[in-house]
Formats: structure tokens, C-alpha cells, sequence
């Protein structure tokens, strides 16, 4: 069996382009797989990104078994090893663009699959456009792991520590580059690490002449295609049934576009219209001039035109979102102070102005909404941003109620929720903390005496879905203030028989005879349906459930159609309204993304499962077939789990803490900037202390040990201690992340060297194999953590992490005894 001799390190330049070409080539390809969990947010509805994103990463497992081929083959000559990686490098560049521009051009309903099988065709076609580039780049990788075994520590490092930079990068350049523009950049870069590879092979001044000859294409190329980026010209398609795709039909033109992290904001040119909140308005509303908004092409709100907001806003007093304020005037409540969290087009922060507070806070998650609000619609809507009675925050609002220290009289949340993948791999199915247990709980803390909690969220009236389960949050969060009658304490209306949209209003105290007169007043005077009132029964779910007492509640929540169960910080995710026996009513599939009654996400969560495995064997496991001399036995078996193991359990560590310092660092993008790097990094220095000469055999035992611990610390710290430090600034709860995730991911990287350095003595062809299944099982390991989360929460997933790596390290050091390995377990080998 013939296996791909190693590049010997002979030279000061040889290495110097190696670990760069490897840096270089990692921070494009993970800020590549960024970027297409952005791109697919808007061409797919959020639980799409699983699906195709799993069959991207594949494409690193299909170039290892495609380099372990090779090599058994004797098609891997030694020399030429570093012009054979430039040219993967070219090859890269050139796939990123093409596949992208092919990819956008292909027209794919996601919500329409069941009723037009061609869509599937579709979602075929954009599977190899994405992969394609993933291929490139994990051939690169591969080969230069293989080619250069023996300082695999040190290549690791660089290739973790290119990885964990990139995702910096793409994060921090996302919004002046745009999308586009970033997919652009990542392509000339590529095209630089191939003159990297391809330096030690040259002469000096031909080197000279080439590198500027590749710089001056990259130039070129940035030159004409970054400023079409930024007018939008190579902008992704939205999914057809996105408002803003209906909208864009009209047609109706944008007149600003703002990428960033979290979603594109896009704003349509203004035209008159009804301003309304879900569909519900009073009758009495009238036509301005408004700027619709959107959030990757849904999640509508409005710059509303304005000269004067206390003057010419006056009909939003009538509003639904407005019933909080009739609680605090039937109460008699002064100097009020409101947070709105979820600014959006500023109609809360209107409202509020029209009660007259003595000050209103805007809570935004997205900087790029309170930038248009602050600047380009300023003028627009009468200078709201610039009052002095209001006050702009870029935070999360949950963060900002826990660390700010203050205490308000109101705290409204209007239809605030983020239908995005955001993090490297797809992991998030709409996780939110703002509607769990320990969310309402800390809200209604966070309140004055008197003060009132007020939710607007979507509701079915029929079959109510997320209105219900925050009803039966806020229910179950006064219960655990030992509130024994909890209902009183809440009030639900919604809009006319046509409005989706309905107010839940939760106070720490009863709500009196005065409160429930004055808002069924304001019910009555503006069409709206009382849905529940505490001193008048209703036919409806939300009077059978929030009478209910808690020995009833549990069969309530087994029979109802729907998952209304409270949802807890350890299983935030509140939009997970599907039981999984719904998958078996097909029936039911197609339809309007938000009404819906089939669990398009979960069937998405199970296809992903299902794929990995089907071309996991076909393009990891079948290869061995083709090789006589390999097989599933022996240090084969033992080198698939181990690889296979780490590949998950570092996925599985990594996105828990993700989750776990959102709350923390008080912004998913700011989480994303922070965790993913230092992991990655820190990672990549604990590769870089598997040196050679050591004894690999006694450090992997220690791990046995170490990763165990380094897992349980990191469960603690991000349970317990974080809390405490939640008022510190923003630079030092960073640091703060920063030492608690750095030797987490130190202990955590040493595992890969270690393994690659025992096969690579008796078994070297199996090392890009290897490597593929590290990757591969990168992607299981992530679907696996979203469906273990949503059924059992991130505590039973992060704890599964320990059994899976000492699974791996066990099966590694049976399957390669010291006796078999003499070199290695005596140091002799690096």
C-alpha cells in the first residue's frame, strides 16, 4: 500500500508557505461556510440552512477519501506536492464565484416542495453548487495534512488558528463588503494562498513577477465586481413565499440594503399605507406615507412619516400594543419609564411618546435598524430617534433588563423574534431567550410596582400556537414567584377577526376591577376580541389552559395539538411548536411559512440526519471497498471512532457554549466573534504542544482524563459563574469568555495531533480519510445537538460530550498499542 511521502520541511520559505497557504486557505473556508448560512437564510426559509449547509461540509469528507484513494493508487507523486495544492488553491478561487452566481440563478420554493416535486430538482442543484467549493478546499487541506504528517501539530495550529481568524473577519467585514462583496473577497484571497504554495518551486524573480501578477488580478477583479456587489447586483434570490418577494412582485423598489451578521435589512421606497401591527389596527387608523422594513426578507415592521410624533401620531394611542399604557393610566402611574425591546420601525417608542412617558429605552438587537432609524429616516419620522425622552440601545433584551440595574414601569415586546441561522455549521433553529421561563421570570423582576409585562405576538385563533405557549410561560414564571392565583394576573386581546396578532399583558400584581373595566373599554372602542379575562369566561384554549392548575396543566399540554409547554433558558427554543408525531401528516405539508401546519423544520432536522449518513457511507465508508488491503476491522474501526468522536464531540461542546454566552455577552454576533475564535484557536495552540518526541501514547491518556474535565468546567462556568459578572462592561465579560473558554479548547485541540501522529506510523493512507471523518462527523454532530437539545436541552448535550470523546480515545488505544506503534510510544517519530 502506497501512501504519500512527507514534505521535509528542508527550507525557511517551504514552511512559511505551507502553515500560510494552510492559514489562509481555513480562514476562507470557514468564513465561506458563514456566509452561506447568511445566504441561506434568505433564499430558504432559517431550518432549510441544516439541510444544505450538512451536505456542504460532506464535500471535506468526500476529499479525504478522495486523497486516500489517490495516494493507495500511487497517483500522489512526491514531487510537485506544494504546485499540486497551488492548483487546488486556483481551483477553489474560481469554484467560489462560479458556484455562487450559478446557485443564486437556480429558482427554489423551499415551502412548496410537496406540491411541486420539481423544487427537489432545485434543492439537487444548489447541493453540488455548494459543495463544490467545500470539495476544493478540503482537498487542499487534506493533502497538505497527509504531505506534511509529520509536524501535523503545527499545521493543525495554523489551520485552527486561520479558521478561528476568519470567522472574525467575516463577522466584522460582513456589512461593508456585503455578502457578495465578502464572496468575492474569499475568492481572491484563495487565489493569493495559491501563490503562497506555489513560491518555494520558483526561482526569486519569477516568484517576484508572478506574485504581482496574481496581485494585480486580484486587484482587477475586486475592482469590477465589489461595487456591483454593493448596489445589489449580485444579490441572492428570496424564497418565493417571503413578504418581501411578494412585495418586490409589485413591483416595488428598495431603497436601502444593509447586510450584517444577524439578517439583511432591506426598506422599500415609501408609498401610502395603513400602518398597522400583525394586521390589527383601530378603524379609525389613517393612510401615511411608510417605508416597509424586513429582516431577511420577512419579519415586516415601518418607518412611519411623521413632522411631529406628539402631534400627528396621536391614532397610535388606539393600537393593541398600546393596552399596556391603559393598565398604567387606570392605575395612576407617573413618571412612567418604558423599555421597548425590539425597536424595529420605532412604533413602540411612538406609542409610548403618546402616553406621555417621562422616558421610553429602544432595545435593538440589529445595529443596522438603528442606524437607518438614527440617520437616514431621521427626518423621516419627525427626528424620534433624537428626542431626549428616548433613549437607543444595540443590545439584547434580556442582557440589557439583567445587567442595566434599573427598573421600569412598562416593558413592551412587540413580534420580536430573529428567523435566522447565524453561527458557523447551522445550528440555530430560532433559539430566543426572551420568551422562556427564566426570561418572563427576570422581565417581571425587572418591573416596577404596579408595572406591567406586555407581549404582541401572532395568534391563530383556532389553533393557537406561540401566543398560547407565552401564555402558558407567563403563567407557570407568576407561579414561580408563589403566585397561587396566577391568571388573575393576566390579561389577552387581539385584533379584529382578520388580525393574526394578539397582546398578552402579565402584571406581578392582580389586575383590579379599574384595570379590567378600562381595557375592556379600550377592547370595545377599537373592534378588538377579548380573548381572556380573568372574570369572564371564554370557549377558547387560552381560558382552558390558564385555568387550569398545575396537577391539570401537564395532560393539557399532552392533548393539545400543538407544543405549548413553557420553554426554558436550558431549551429555548419557543418556536419549536410541533409535536414530531405531525411529520407523519403529510397532508398537512405547504402553505404560508408562518401558518403552516406541518413541521417543516423538523422534517428538515431528520433529512439532514438521514443524508449525512447515506453519503457519509457512500463517500466515507464505501471508498474502503475499492482498497483490498483495507477494511473495517482493526485500526481501521478504531481510527473511524476516534475521529468520528472528536469531530462530534468538539462540534457538540462548541455549540452549547455558543448558546451559553449570548445571554452573557449580550448579542449573538458579538457571541459568535468571541466564542467560535477563541475556541478555534486556543484549539489550535493545544495541537501546537503535541510536539515531536513526546511520548503520544501517555498524552492521549491523560486526555482521557483532561477532556472530561475541561468539558465539566466549561458546563459550570457557563452555568454558574457567568451570572455573576453580568453588569461588568462589555471588554471585560470578553476577557472574561475569553479565560474561561481558553482551556476548554487547549485540551480539547490536543486530541487530533495525537491521533494523526499513532496511525500515520503503521497506517498512513488512513490520515486524509481521517481527517474527512472529523469533518464529517463535524456535520452529524451538529444536527444531532439541535434535535438532543429541543427534546432534553444543551445540559444533557454538552454532558453528551464526555461519553463521545472517551468512547474515541478508547477505541484508539486498543485498536494502536504502544507494541504495535514502537516508535511512536518511545517519542522517536514526530
Amino acid at each position: 500500500m502506497l501512501a504519500s511521502a512527507p514534505i521535509h520541511m528542508n527550507s525557511r520559505l517551504s514552511t512559511i508557505s505551507l502553515y500560510g497557504g494552510v492559514f489562509l486557505i481555513s480562514g476562507v473556508t470557514l468564513g465561506l461556510e458563514i456566509l452561506m448560512t447568511r445566504i441561506m437564510a434568505l433564499m430558504m426559509w432559517h431550518h432549510f440552512t441544516y439541510v444544505v449547509i450538512g451536505v456542504a461540509l460532506l464535500g471535506f469528507g468526500a476529499a479525504g477519501s478522495y486523497v486516500m484513494l489517490r495516494d493507495a493508487r500511487g497517483q500522489n507523486p512526491v514531487e510537485g506536492v506544494m504546485r499540486r495544492l497551488s492548483s487546488y488553491c486556483i481551483l477553489f478561487a474560481l469554484s467560489i464565484p462560479f458556484c455562487y452566481g450559478a446557485m443564486i440563478r437556480v429558482r427554489f420554493a423551499p415551502l412548496m416542495m410537496g406540491e411541486d416535486p420539481s423544487n427537489v430538482i432545485g434543492l439537487l442543484l444548489i447541493y453540488l453548487l455548494i459543495a463544490g467549493p467545500f470539495f476544493c478546499a478540503g482537498l487542499i487541506i487534506c493533502d497538505a495534512i497527509q504531505s506534511a504528517r509529520e509536524r501535523v501539530g503545527s499545521l493543525y495550529f495554523f489551520d485552527l488558528l486561520g479558521a478561528g481568524l476568519g470567522a472574525i473577519a467575516v463577522v466584522l467585514c460582513m456589512e461593508s463588503l456585503t455578502v457578495p462583496g465578502a464572496i468575492i473577497a474569499l475568492s481572491v484571497l484563495s487565489a493569493l494562498s495559491a501563490g503562497l504554495f506555489a513560491l518555494p518551486d520558483m526561482p526569486g524573480i519569477r516568484a517576484l513577477c508572478k506574485g504581482l501578477l496574481a496581485l494585480g488580478l486580484a486587484l482587477l477583479l475586486a475592482m469590477q465586481v465589489l461595487p456591483a456587489a454593493r448596489e445589489g447586483k449580485l444579490d441572492p434570490p428570496l424564497a418565493p413565499s417571503k413578504e418581501l418577494a411578494d412585495l418586490l412582485a409589485v413591483p416595488m423598489k428598495l431603497e436601502h440594503s444593509l447586510w450584517n451578521p444577524l439578517a439583511r435589512i432591506d426598506v422599500s421606497e415609501g408609498v401610502p399605507g395603513r400602518p398597522t401591527m400583525g394586521g390589527a389596527a383601530p378603524p379609525n387608523t389613517p393612510l401615511r406615507k411608510i417605508h416597509s422594513v424586513f429582516q431577511d426578507g420577512s419579519a415586516p415592521t415601518f418607518f412611519i412619516e411623521s413632522v411631529d410624533p406628539l402631534v400627528d401620531m396621536r391614532f397610535l394611542r388606539d393600537f393593541s400594543a398600546a393596552s399596556g399604557h391603559v393598565i398604567l393610566e387606570a392605575r395612576g402611574a407617573k413618571d412612567v419609564e418604558e423599555v421597548a425591546i425590539g425597536v424595529g420601525g420605532g412604533i413602540d417608542l411612538l406609542i409610548a411618546l403618546q402616553y406621555g412617558v417621562k422616558k421610553v429605552t429602544g432595545v435593538e438587537i440589529n445595529a443596522s435598524t438603528l442606524k437607518l432609524l438614527q440617520e437616514d429616516f431621521l427626518e423621516f419620522t419627525g427626528g424620534l430617534a433624537g428626542r431626549a425622552d428616548v433613549e437607543l440601545v444595540n443590545a439584547e433584551g434580556r442582557h440589557f433588563a439583567r445587567s442595566s440595574g434599573r427598573k421600569f414601569d412598562l416593558i413592551q415586546m412587540s413580534g420580536v423574534d430573529t428567523y435566522t441561522a447565524l453561527a458557523s455549521g447551522a445550528y440555530s433553529l430560532s433559539e430566543t431567550y426572551l420568551y422562556t421561563r427564566e426570561g418572563v421570570e427576570e422581565f417581571l423582576d425587572a418591573l416596577r410596582p404596579g408595572g406591567v409585562l406586555s407581549y404582541s405576538r401572532i395568534v391563530f385563533p383556532n389553533e393557537p400556537r406561540e401566543s398560547l405557549r407565552l401564555a402558558a410561560t407567563a403563567l407557570e414564571a407568576l407561579e414561580g414567584r408563589g403566585i397561587a392565583d396566577a391568571s388573575s394576573h393576566i390579561f389577552i386581546l387581539r385584533g379584529q377577526s382578520t388580525a393574526l396578532w394578539a397582546s398578552i399583558l402579565v402584571s406581578p400584581t392582580p389586575l383590579e376591577a379599574t384595570v379590567l373595566t378600562a381595557l375592556r373599554e379600550f377592547a370595545a372602542r377599537n373592534e378588538y376580541v377579548v380573548v381572556f379575562d380573568p372574570e369572564e369566561p371564554r370557549k377558547n384554549p387560552f381560558d382552558d389552559l390558564l385555568r387550569t392548575t398545575p396537577g391539570q396543566r401537564p395532560g393539557f399540554y399532552a392533548n393539545y395539538p400543538y407544543q405549548v409547554r413553557p420553554s426554558t433558558d436550558d431549551e429555548p427554543f419557543f418556536f419549536n411548536f410541533f409535536k414530531w408525531r405531525s411529520l407523519l401528516e403529510i397532508g398537512e405539508y405547504g402553505g404560508h411559512a408562518y401558518s403552516s401546519k406541518y413541521p417543516v423544520g423538523h422534517l428538515c432536522l431528520v433529512l439532514s440526519l438521514l443524508q449525512t449518513v447515506v453519503l457519509g457511507g457512500l463517500f466515507i465508508l464505501r471508498p474502503l471497498r475499492s482498497l483490498p488491503k483495507l477494511g473495517m476491522g482493526g485500526g481501521t474501526l478504531s481510527a473511524f471512532l476516534y475521529f468520528a468522536a472528536l469531530g462530534a464531540g468538539f462540534i457538540v461542546v462548541e455549540i452549547v457554549l455558543l448558546q451559553r454566552y449570548v445571554l452573557f455577552l449580550g448579542h449573538p454576533t458579538i457571541s459568535l466573534s468571541t466564542v467560535l475564535p477563541t475556541m478555534l484557536i486556543s484549539a489550535g495552540l493545544g495541537s501546537l504542544s503535541v510536539r515531536s518526541g513526546s511520548n503520544v501514547y501517555s498524552r492521549l491518556r491523560g486526555l482521557a482524563l483532561w477532556i472530561p474535565l475541561a468539558i465539566v468546567f466549561a458546563w459550570l462556568s457557563s452555568t454558574y459563574f457567568l451570572n455573576a459578572m453580568i453588569a461588568a462592561g462589555l471588554g471585560m465579560r470578553i476577557a472574561i469568555a475569553v479565560l474561561l473558554l481558553f482551556p476548554v479548547g487547549f485540551v480539547l485541540g490536543m486530541a487530533f495531533p495525537c491521533g494523526i501522529r499513532i496511525i500515520s506510523v503503521d497506517r498512513p493512507e488512513l490520515v486524509p480519510w481521517a481527517w474527512g471523518i472529523n469533518s464529517f462527523l463535524t456535520v452529524f454532530g451538529s444536527t444531532a445537538a439541535v434535535l438532543l437539545a429541543m427534546e432534553f436541552g444543551f445540559t444533557t448535550v454538552m454532558l453528551a460530550a464526555l461519553p463521545i470523546y472517551l468512547l474515541g480515545i478508547l477505541a484508539l488505544l486498543s485498536g494502536y498499542r504502544p507494541s504495535r506503534n514502537p516508535a511512536v510510544s518511545s517519542g522517536e517519530v514526530a
